[in-house]
């Protein structure tokens, strides 16, 4: 089976819950990780991750594809239960999958990286925070592949890049200092340099 099979670059998705500008602490005795929530809204074509799923089953567990009562106990990553979606605060209709890497995923800007190039510009490690933050729109590539952990089992998907498509309301309500403070802007002192310094 090829591993294309596996590789996934998803529809247009909105970003929640990001670690990628660190990586958010491990239970004990597991590695730090690198994560986030894409939000698919309503009517997206969520076609190539559920081809991606099947491709990572049939390479987990050959042949169970076929078997109902197999397939009905797996974990299932898309998840778009009215309970799940209400309980994120995630818009009705929505369907979310989190996603996780051992290491920093790649992260680019949609214009290229200079004039003519064909090679999109890469997002600076200290704009990342401030780029892809909770709300703004991605893209993402995943993998999927099969897992068995804690009495669970499944398929799942790793993250591997990420591409910054447009701003959005942030999820988080979290305003920047200088939005916040316009209204009570006073004259800067005489002595503000001295103060900046």
């Amino acid at each position: 089976m090829s591993d294309n099979s596996l590789k996934v670059i998803t529809p247009v998705a909105r970003l929640s819950y990001p670690f990628l500008a660190k990586p958010q602490p491990g239970a004990p005795g597991k590695p730090d990780k690198y994560s986030c929530a894409l939000i698919f809204p309503p009517g997206s074509d969520l076609t190539g991750l559920k081809k991606a799923m099947l491709a990572a089953i049939e390479a987990k567990w050959p042949g169970k594809v076929n078997d109902a009562k197999f397939m009905a106990g797996l974990h299932k990553p898309l998840r778009d239960s009215p309970d799940d979606v209400l309980a994120k605060g995630y818009p009705e209709g929505s369907t979310f999958i989190n996603v996780r890497s051992n290491q920093q995923p790649g992260m680019v800007y949609p214009w290229p990286a200079s004039p003519g190039s064909k090679v999109p510009a890469v997002v600076p490690p200290e704009k990342v925070a401030e780029t892809f933050y909770p709300g703004c729109y991605v893209v993402a590539s995943l993998t999927a592949y099969g897992f068995e952990a804690e009495g669970k089992k499944g398929p799942t998907f790793g993250l591997n890049n990420l591409q910054w498509v447009k701003d959005g309301e942030r999820l988080d309500n979290r305003r920047k200092a200088e939005e916040e403070f316009v209204a009570s802007l006073d004259a800067a002192p005489a002595d503000l340099a001295d103060l900046m310094k």
